[in-house]
């Protein structure tokens, strides 16, 4: 743990202006995960119910009857108890998020954590008192976002990972609600809520809980059909997150809680996070008081060379036998981590061990090691090191307890450890696969079975062995010192050994010196321990001719007692003695309570059976637990979705008349009007030959917008400007700069983008990307701004079919086709390999002339490549931008590696996803094949929308593009049905083509096992 050496530029008055420390929030997925959280030292607990509505379904969670136990276990202990209800809803499942709203506030809830807009327009309408936390799936990556999401009643925001720590602090300046930080585990490639990968691969949303982990299988990286070297085959799997060594940063930022991911975990990787982060909290605490106000003002540019150097890696040694990919800081100091991804494996890396320095033969006369493969008994096996979905992963460790055939006796291996080393540690050894070899069986039937649909020739599957990493390993069974050869019980790190394994088995890759070993599993680590009992004070009273009386007194003052039935008859031989009586009433055994102090009272030889002493012990223990209990918080009485939905049809009175600056999106009836959204020039040229008049201009140069406007304007065509997905702090300009052009609208992809525009009186239509589901969320952007509203991904048919029951169809717009954008991420994959053997380096702080840092113009700094087409003069230029009050911003500009070139992302399969980055330098994955709902065109018109979007992918074949127009166009018009469409869409997209619109689990279904 470092000090907080943060320069102060606004020093504290008075020594009572001292930074809070900032609340450490843990995760339960079950009751031994909640108990861990407790001992570890978390201020807080989040969780979820196996009811639904939460964002980890495959975690075990607690089932609704058992919130009231829930919060008493961690108000017995003074802890916070967050409920996550941070899913989208869908309209048919109102009534069962209301009834747990109410078995919340019934158990007293604290908190609760929320990503739609309607379900938080609900609980704060059935409990006012219960403190809504906007979840980082809403993605309020900005100020100007955060703002719009307050008139919610949001009362603290969870920030998205990939803010630094100087984005935390400006919007800790410009925003009064609780901010909370990611600090440690696991990071998803994609910016949360907008990850559409689980769907468009396998039909399980994200948004509903039903994440499939598509991020974590093996890829590879392609620049016009090339593999690149240093991707790796995971090259989308980030590592961990640690940052326990930039807790003095995150506390001077003004960080109100800090977060640890992991309510998939085991109860030993809870309590080894939780404690570690408890300790460097307080410690950094003592050591920074009276260093900052609370809302300090401090220069981060000062802030690498006054921390010392130190390591993510380093700083993650505390959680060495927890699971873990590796670790790095994220996003928190750099826009352009380095070590965000390393690609080589997806799963528990373990704790560095060192690297193989000789292969050697395995001894055949070591009694150690018996001919099975086995050793005698080694420790207890340690159960922390558990994946995402709470399942050990699967290795050559023998996980199952299934004993595994061995082909091969274990070479020995000599290494030089960097850390401690014990019998029964479990080690593995990654070892990539060249490539060009020949692929699987299953690869080969997947490629077969798509060539006997389609009549095009599929390009050659990538070989499984070239995409995934061969992992081998097992458990050390024994230690020799080298080169004297003295057997070891234990080897301390610095130590040269050589180490034989038990198991072994069967590998096509061959061990040599040089590759990297971790240690996967720590056979000494202890299971953690169970929270501190209740300290409580009892006291007995026995007098004759009066009821026994027991009373107990908690710390804090509150009393709980309970007397007899019948008063205490006076003993006519031997009276009842002190000693029989305090053994009786202290016995409280298996209970969260200790007895600190007992007094025993005894008046008038009074004849006390034990029986009626243990019975009032039994009724004082029921009656200090329900006292733990939190009180309950007032609810409405009758159900408020009724008048919230009738508001809801009345919204279409809300929106404007539509005005010549609203023609291409205002609610019309008639003739259903088709948009289509373009990402080239050449596919808003064709767009416009091909009859269409209504246009959505989606580019990622500045310079193409001008020509893009010209041509719709001389077709007389409406056009709408798309702004970028996300909003970070300091974007603004770039909006403002898109509103100079004067569209006819504004697809707002945003609530800050949404609020600005609407402030300027220009027309909005809410994008896909802000989530909408249901009614409820549908009206409350209409509320803020928007004139229409647009369809999530996420929702089914027949969702759309009780959405459209309960809110006017006509403010609705579906999206018919598109190439489904799998992942949108600030991770540049395009500078993951520089040519160097390493990734592309954080670029300056960009400044502008008296202004703050403008993150737009900030392009990763990469190197030369081979792999790629060398950049021309034109992209080493420097390159300037404007901001919103015409005042120039020079900025270095990157070499543009993915501007340059055909970048594809191949799969286990062989499909080839295309990458495109966008206005703001985030890149998109999209979906090679096109998804449709072109089957049920024909009956969402009819039920009454009347506005449908066709999206280009970025790199089309124009020649299809007229022809797809026509499908759509036919069946909205009632020329073919849809059936018929789907077939003419087959034809033109042989080698795939999904359905749109699939139907999607309940809320309560955990999914099966990916």
């Amino acid at each position: 743990m470092f000090p907080c050496k943060v320069p102060i530029l606004n020093p504290p008055a008075t020594i009572d202006d001292r930074p809070a420390a900032p609340e450490l929030l843990a995760p339960a997925g079950d009751w031994l995960a909640l108990r861990a959280a407790i001992a570890g030292g978390a201020d807080a607990v989040y969780f979820g119910l196996r009811a639904g509505f939460n964002a980890r379904a495959r975690a075990a969670n607690f089932a609704p009857d058992e919130l009231g136990d829930v919060m008493a276990e961690l108000r017995g202990h003074s802890r916070h108890g967050y409920l996550t209800l941070n899913t989208l809803v869908f309209s048919n499942e109102w009534p069962a998020l209301e009834k747990i709203i109410r078995q919340a506030a019934d158990a007293g809830v604290d908190a609760v954590l929320v990503q739609d807009f309607g379900a938080a327009q609900l609980i704060r309408a059935v409990c006012p008192s219960l403190a809504l936390h906007a979840s980082t799936q809403m993605t309020l990556a900005s100020p100007e976002s955060i703002e719009v999401a307050q008139r919610l009643g949001i009362a603290r925001v969870v920030l998205p990972r990939e803010l630094n720590i100087e984005q935390i602090l400006g919007v800790r300046r410009a925003c009064t609600l609780g901010i909370e930080v990611f600090v440690h585990g696991a990071l998803c490639i994609s910016f949360s809520g907008q990850c559409a990968a689980s769907l468009s691969l396998g039909g399980r949303s994200a948004n509903r809980g039903q994440c499939a982990q598509a991020c974590r299988l093996p890829y590879r990286l392609l620049c016009e059909g090339r593999p690149l070297r240093a991707t790796g085959s995971y090259p989308l799997s980030p590592n961990d997150l640690a940052a326990l060594d930039l807790i003095p940063q995150l506390t001077a930022a003004g960080v109100d809680a800090l977060k640890i991911e992991g309510r998939m975990k085991g109860p030993d990787y809870v309590f080894a996070v939780t404690s570690a982060y408890r300790k460097a909290i307080d410690r950094c605490m003592e050591e920074s008081r009276g260093l900052a106000a609370g809302v300090p003002t401090i220069d981060l540019s000062a802030l690498p060379s006054e921390r010392p150097k130190a390591s993510p890696i380093d700083a993650g040694n505390a959680f060495s036998g927890t699971f873990s990919r590796g670790f790095s800081h994220g996003w928190l100091e750099c826009e352009r981590p380095p070590d965000l991804v390393a690609g080589q494996q997806p799963g528990h890396r373990g704790q560095t061990l060192g690297t193989i320095e000789a292969v050697l033969a395995a001894a055949e006369d070591d009694p150690s090691v018996q001919q099975d493969g086995r050793s005698g008994p080694l420790p207890r096996r340690n159960t922390q090191a558990t994946d995402d979905s709470g399942l050990r992963p699967r290795s050559t460790t023998g996980s199952t307890g299934r004993r595994r055939q061995v082909t091969a006796r274990s070479p020995a291996l000599r290494i030089r450890l960097s850390a401690d080393l014990a019998l029964g540690d479990g080690i593995a050894i990654y070892c990539v696969e060249p490539l060009g070899q020949a692929p699987e069986e299953s690869v080969a039937r997947s490629k077969r079975r798509r060539q006997r649909k389609s009549a095009e020739v599929q390009p050659a599957a990538i070989a499984a062995e070239s995409l995934a990493t061969n992992v081998v390993g097992g458990r050390v069974v024994a230690i020799s010192a080298f080169p004297d050869g003295q057997r070891l019980q234990r080897a301390a790190a610095g130590q040269t050994v050589v180490i034989a394994l038990g198991r072994w088995p069967k590998t096509p890759v061959a061990i040599r010196p040089g590759m990297a070993v971790f240690k996967t599993d720590d056979s000494s680590a202890q299971p953690p321990p169970l929270p501190e009992k209740s300290a409580i004070d009892v006291r007995v009273r026995a007098v004759a001719g009066e009821p026994l009386t027991l009373t107990a007194q908690f710390p804090g003052g509150r009393v709980c007692r309970v007397s007899s039935s019948e008063p205490l008859a006076s003993a006519s031989r031997r009276p009842t003695d002190n000693e029989s009586v305090a053994a009786a009433a202290s016995r409280f055994g298996d209970t969260p309570f200790s007895v600190r102090r007992l007094d025993v009272q005894i008046e008038g030889s009074p004849l006390v059976p034990l029986s009626v002493v243990n019975r009032l012990r039994r009724d004082l223990i029921a009656l200090l637990l329900e006292a733990r209990r939190p009180p309950s918080r007032p609810t409405c009485c009758q159900s408020p979705l009724p008048e919230l939905r009738r508001k809801t049809q009345q919204i279409l009175n809300q929106v404007e008349p539509a005005g010549d600056s609203r023609r291409s999106i205002a609610p019309r009836r008639g003739r259903p009007s088709l948009v289509v959204l373009c990402r080239s020039i050449e596919q808003v040229s064709a767009t416009l030959e091909a009859g269409g008049r209504d246009l959505i201009v989606d580019l990622r140069d500045m310079t193409d917008w001008v020509r893009a406007e010209r041509l719709c304007r001389q077709s007389q065509a409406g056009w709408m400007a798309a702004v970028p997905r996300i909003h970070k702090p300091g974007e603004s300009p770039l909006i403002e700069r898109l509103l100079e052009s004067q569209p006819d609208g504004v697809l707002a992809r945003n609530l800050a983008s949404l609020a600005l525009a609407a402030s300027q009186g220009v027309a909005v239509a809410a994008d896909y990307s802000l989530n909408a589901v249901n009614e409820l969320s549908a009206a409350w952007l209409i509320e803020q701004g928007a004139s229409r509203v647009t369809v999530a991904l996420d929702a089914d048919l027949g969702s759309v079919d009780q959405w459209i029951d309960h809110f006017p169809a006509e403010l609705l717009e579906i999206v018919l086709h598109l190439h489904v954008p799998m992942f949108h991420t600030a991770y540049c994959p395009f500078s993951a390999d520089n040519g160097h053997g390493g990734t592309a380096t954080c670029p300056p702080p960009l400044r502008s002339p008296g202004g703050p840092r403008h993150s737009l113009v900030t392009l990763p700094v990469c190197r030369p490549s081979n792999d790629g087409p060398q950049p021309t003069t034109a992209d080493r230029k420097d390159v300037q931008e404007l901001r919103g009050d015409g005042r120039r911003i020079e900025a270095r500009s990157c070499l543009a590696r993915c501007r340059r070139g055909r970048w594809r992302l191949a799969d286990r399969l062989g499909i080839e996803h295309t990458l495109w980055p966008d206005l703001a330098c985030r890149t998109t994955i999209f979906h090679a094949w096109p998804q449709s709902a072109v089957e049920w065109a024909h009956r969402l018109a009819c039920r009454g929308i009347s506005r449908f979007r066709i999206e280009w992918p970025p790199e089309m074949p124009i020649e299809k593009l007229a022809p797809t127009l026509a499908v759509y166009r036919d069946v909205l018009d009632g020329r073919c049905d849809g059936q018929t469409g789907w077939r003419r869409l087959r034809e033109l997209y042989p080698s795939g083509l999904i359905r749109g619109l699939r139907k999607q689990p309940r809320p309560d279904q955990p999914p099966a096992e990916a």
